[in-house]
């Protein structure tokens, strides 16, 4: 059996090209108005609430499959789970630090049909 060395040469030659112009000045099609809220120094017992807007600027539209917080404190609403080319929608949260106390650092998870599967939006505050 004989490898040719050349034509296998080429072959991973142009899968490098091919590969290369597919990620190559690839948008992010879904983008927040922000990634992270620091609500800053919060008595405790105060619910903390905020929002972030969701855009796609792609081509395609994003389905946003799930919405939640990483904890039982955090409560999260979408006003609409599918955003067409161009458009946006609001998410809503709110962190209730009625158990907390200290410097809290908890997380938003934003699931969505777009390159990287899942987006996140840190939540910032120190309970007093």
């Amino acid at each position: 059996m004989k490898i040719h060395c050349g034509r296998i040469g080429i072959i991973v030659f142009f899968m490098c090209i091919v590969y290369s112009s597919c990620t190559k000045n690839k948008q992010k099609s879904l983008v927040l108005s922000k990634y992270e809220c620091n609500f800053g120094k919060v008595r405790h017992g105060v619910l903390c609430a905020d929002f972030v807007k969701l855009y796609n600027k792609g081509k395609k539209d994003i389905r946003v499959s799930r919405v939640g917080g990483d904890c039982g404190c955090t409560t999260v609403l979408i006003d609409r789970r599918i955003i067409v080319p161009g458009d946006s929608t609001v998410l809503h949260f709110s962190l209730d630090t009625k158990e907390k106390i200290g410097k809290i650092v908890n997380y938003i998870i934003i699931e969505a049909n777009t390159d990287s599967v899942v987006h996140y939006v840190r939540l910032l505050a120190t309970v007093e």
